[in-house]
Protein backbone atom coordinates (compact mmCIF):
# COMPACT_ATOMS: atom_id res chain seq x y z
CA UNK A 1 0.00 0.00 0.00
CA UNK A 2 1.53 3.20 -1.20
CA UNK A 3 0.26 6.46 0.41
CA UNK A 4 -3.00 4.78 1.42
CA UNK A 5 -3.74 3.71 -2.18
CA UNK A 6 -3.67 -0.07 -2.73
CA UNK A 7 -3.79 0.10 -6.56
CA UNK A 8 -0.23 1.30 -7.28
CA UNK A 9 1.19 -1.55 -5.19
CA UNK A 10 -0.89 -4.11 -7.12
CA UNK A 11 0.15 -2.53 -10.42
CA UNK A 12 3.76 -2.54 -9.27
CA UNK A 13 3.60 -6.29 -8.50
CA UNK A 14 2.09 -7.00 -11.92
CA UNK A 15 4.81 -4.99 -13.63
CA UNK A 16 7.52 -6.94 -11.75
CA UNK A 17 5.85 -10.27 -12.66
CA UNK A 18 5.68 -9.21 -16.31
CA UNK A 19 9.38 -8.29 -16.29
CA UNK A 20 10.23 -11.68 -14.73
CA UNK A 21 8.15 -13.49 -17.38
CA UNK A 22 9.89 -11.61 -20.18
CA UNK A 23 13.30 -12.34 -18.65
CA UNK A 24 12.48 -16.09 -18.46
CA UNK A 25 11.35 -16.07 -22.10
CA UNK A 26 14.62 -14.45 -23.16
CA UNK A 27 16.61 -17.02 -21.18
CA UNK A 28 14.73 -20.07 -22.50
CA UNK A 29 14.12 -19.08 -26.10
CA UNK A 30 17.36 -18.55 -27.93
CA UNK A 31 17.37 -18.03 -31.65
CA UNK A 32 20.79 -17.27 -33.11
CA UNK A 33 21.08 -14.27 -35.32
CA UNK A 34 21.88 -14.87 -39.00
CA UNK A 35 25.39 -13.54 -38.46
CA UNK A 36 25.98 -15.93 -35.55
CA UNK A 37 24.76 -18.86 -37.64
CA UNK A 38 27.07 -17.83 -40.48
CA UNK A 39 29.96 -17.49 -38.05
CA UNK A 40 29.32 -20.96 -36.61
CA UNK A 41 29.18 -22.46 -40.13
CA UNK A 42 32.42 -20.66 -41.00
CA UNK A 43 34.14 -22.04 -37.87
CA UNK A 44 32.94 -25.57 -38.69
CA UNK A 45 34.13 -25.23 -42.28
CA UNK A 46 37.56 -23.92 -41.24
CA UNK A 47 37.90 -26.79 -38.72
CA UNK A 48 37.15 -29.32 -41.50
CA UNK A 49 39.62 -27.60 -43.83
CA UNK A 50 42.33 -27.77 -41.15
CA UNK A 51 41.67 -31.49 -40.62
CA UNK A 52 41.85 -32.05 -44.38
CA UNK A 53 45.13 -30.12 -44.62
CA UNK A 54 46.57 -32.36 -41.89
CA UNK A 55 45.33 -35.47 -43.71
CA UNK A 56 47.03 -34.44 -46.95
CA UNK A 57 50.38 -35.56 -45.57
CA UNK A 58 48.94 -38.92 -44.57
CA UNK A 59 49.01 -42.00 -46.74
CA UNK A 60 46.95 -45.13 -46.30
CA UNK A 61 48.99 -48.29 -46.68
CA UNK A 62 47.40 -51.69 -47.03
CA UNK A 63 48.96 -55.14 -47.14
CA UNK A 64 50.22 -57.92 -44.92
CA UNK A 65 53.89 -56.91 -45.06
CA UNK A 66 53.38 -53.31 -43.90
CA UNK A 67 52.56 -53.43 -40.21
CA UNK A 68 56.13 -54.21 -39.13
CA UNK A 69 58.21 -51.49 -40.79
CA UNK A 70 56.66 -48.81 -43.00
CA UNK A 71 59.97 -47.02 -43.48
CA UNK A 72 61.69 -50.24 -44.60
CA UNK A 73 58.93 -50.92 -47.09
CA UNK A 74 59.21 -47.44 -48.58
CA UNK A 75 63.01 -47.69 -48.71
CA UNK A 76 63.24 -51.18 -50.23
CA UNK A 77 60.16 -51.46 -52.45
CA UNK A 78 59.27 -47.89 -53.38
CA UNK A 79 62.92 -46.74 -53.21
CA UNK A 80 62.22 -43.57 -51.28
CA UNK A 81 63.93 -42.97 -47.97
CA UNK A 82 61.86 -40.94 -45.56
CA UNK A 83 61.04 -40.47 -41.91
CA UNK A 84 57.58 -41.44 -40.75
CA UNK A 85 56.31 -38.96 -38.18
CA UNK A 86 53.46 -41.15 -37.05
CA UNK A 87 51.97 -44.51 -38.04
CA UNK A 88 48.85 -46.11 -36.65
CA UNK A 89 47.17 -49.40 -37.36
CA UNK A 90 43.65 -48.68 -38.56
CA UNK A 91 42.50 -52.20 -39.31
CA UNK A 92 44.17 -55.34 -38.03
CA UNK A 93 41.84 -57.52 -40.09
CA UNK A 94 42.97 -55.94 -43.37
CA UNK A 95 46.45 -54.79 -42.23
CA UNK A 96 45.75 -51.13 -42.95
CA UNK A 97 48.20 -48.58 -41.60
CA UNK A 98 47.93 -44.79 -41.84
CA UNK A 99 51.35 -43.17 -41.86
CA UNK A 100 52.19 -39.47 -41.61
CA UNK A 101 55.03 -38.63 -43.98
CA UNK A 102 57.61 -36.00 -43.01
CA UNK A 103 56.64 -33.52 -45.75
CA UNK A 104 54.37 -32.98 -48.72
CA UNK A 105 57.06 -33.35 -51.41
CA UNK A 106 58.10 -36.76 -50.10
CA UNK A 107 54.49 -37.88 -50.02
CA UNK A 108 53.99 -36.82 -53.65
CA UNK A 109 57.16 -38.72 -54.61
CA UNK A 110 55.83 -41.83 -52.85
CA UNK A 111 52.51 -41.53 -54.65
CA UNK A 112 54.33 -41.28 -58.01
CA UNK A 113 56.48 -44.33 -57.23
CA UNK A 114 53.73 -46.56 -55.82
CA UNK A 115 53.46 -48.35 -59.17
CA UNK A 116 56.62 -50.27 -58.16
CA UNK A 117 54.38 -52.28 -55.83
CA UNK A 118 52.37 -53.64 -58.76
CA UNK A 119 51.97 -57.40 -58.50
CA UNK A 120 52.42 -57.45 -54.72
CA UNK A 121 49.60 -57.44 -52.19
CA UNK A 122 50.60 -54.00 -50.93
CA UNK A 123 48.73 -50.86 -51.92
CA UNK A 124 49.38 -47.18 -51.21
CA UNK A 125 46.54 -44.66 -51.41
CA UNK A 126 45.89 -41.09 -50.30
CA UNK A 127 44.17 -40.79 -46.93
CA UNK A 128 40.81 -39.25 -47.80
CA UNK A 129 37.84 -38.40 -45.64
CA UNK A 130 34.79 -40.62 -46.09
CA UNK A 131 33.11 -37.99 -48.28
CA UNK A 132 36.24 -37.55 -50.42
CA UNK A 133 36.55 -41.34 -50.78
CA UNK A 134 32.97 -41.56 -52.04
CA UNK A 135 33.62 -38.77 -54.56
CA UNK A 136 36.81 -40.45 -55.81
CA UNK A 137 34.98 -43.80 -56.09
CA UNK A 138 32.28 -42.14 -58.19
CA UNK A 139 34.88 -40.51 -60.47
CA UNK A 140 36.76 -43.81 -60.89
CA UNK A 141 33.45 -45.48 -61.81
CA UNK A 142 32.79 -42.85 -64.48
CA UNK A 143 36.36 -43.23 -65.75
CA UNK A 144 35.96 -47.03 -65.96
CA UNK A 145 32.76 -46.59 -68.01
CA UNK A 146 34.50 -44.13 -70.35
CA UNK A 147 37.56 -46.35 -70.69
CA UNK A 148 35.70 -48.68 -73.04
CA UNK A 149 34.99 -45.84 -75.46
CA UNK A 150 38.55 -45.69 -76.76
CA UNK A 151 40.23 -42.85 -74.85
CA UNK A 152 41.85 -43.64 -71.48
CA UNK A 153 40.70 -41.09 -68.87
CA UNK A 154 43.11 -39.87 -66.21
CA UNK A 155 41.71 -39.52 -62.68
CA UNK A 156 43.01 -36.90 -60.26
CA UNK A 157 41.82 -35.41 -56.99
CA UNK A 158 38.16 -34.50 -57.57
CA UNK A 159 38.73 -34.34 -61.33
CA UNK A 160 39.04 -36.40 -64.48
CA UNK A 161 40.82 -35.59 -67.72
CA UNK A 162 39.26 -37.31 -70.72
CA UNK A 163 39.86 -36.67 -74.42
CA UNK A 164 41.70 -33.44 -73.62
CA UNK A 165 38.84 -32.05 -71.55
CA UNK A 166 39.03 -31.41 -67.80
CA UNK A 167 36.05 -32.35 -65.67
CA UNK A 168 35.84 -31.15 -62.03
CA UNK A 169 33.63 -32.39 -59.21
CA UNK A 170 31.00 -29.77 -58.38
CA UNK A 171 30.10 -30.18 -54.70
CA UNK A 172 26.87 -28.17 -55.06
CA UNK A 173 25.58 -30.28 -57.97
CA UNK A 174 27.24 -33.42 -56.59
CA UNK A 175 28.51 -34.51 -60.01
CA UNK A 176 31.31 -34.06 -62.53
CA UNK A 177 30.99 -30.94 -64.67
CA UNK A 178 33.08 -29.86 -67.62
CA UNK A 179 35.55 -27.16 -66.64
CA UNK A 180 35.27 -23.98 -68.67
CA UNK A 181 37.94 -23.77 -71.32
CA UNK A 182 40.18 -20.75 -71.16
CA UNK A 183 41.83 -19.64 -74.40
CA UNK A 184 45.59 -19.53 -74.03
CA UNK A 185 46.94 -16.04 -73.97
CA UNK A 186 49.36 -15.19 -76.73
CA UNK A 187 52.41 -13.54 -75.13
CA UNK A 188 53.44 -12.01 -78.47
CA UNK A 189 50.44 -9.65 -78.59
Amino acid sequence: MLNGNPEPEKGHKLAIEEQDNQKRKRETSFSPSPTLGATLRKIGKSRKEKQNRNRRRETTLQGSEITAEVEELLKNKVRIQTKIQDARLVSEKYDIVVAKIENWDTKRAIMKQKNKLKGSKTFIEDDYTKQESEIQKEIRGIAAAEKGKGVEPKVGYKKMIWAGEVWHWDTKLDKLVKAPSHPKENPKN
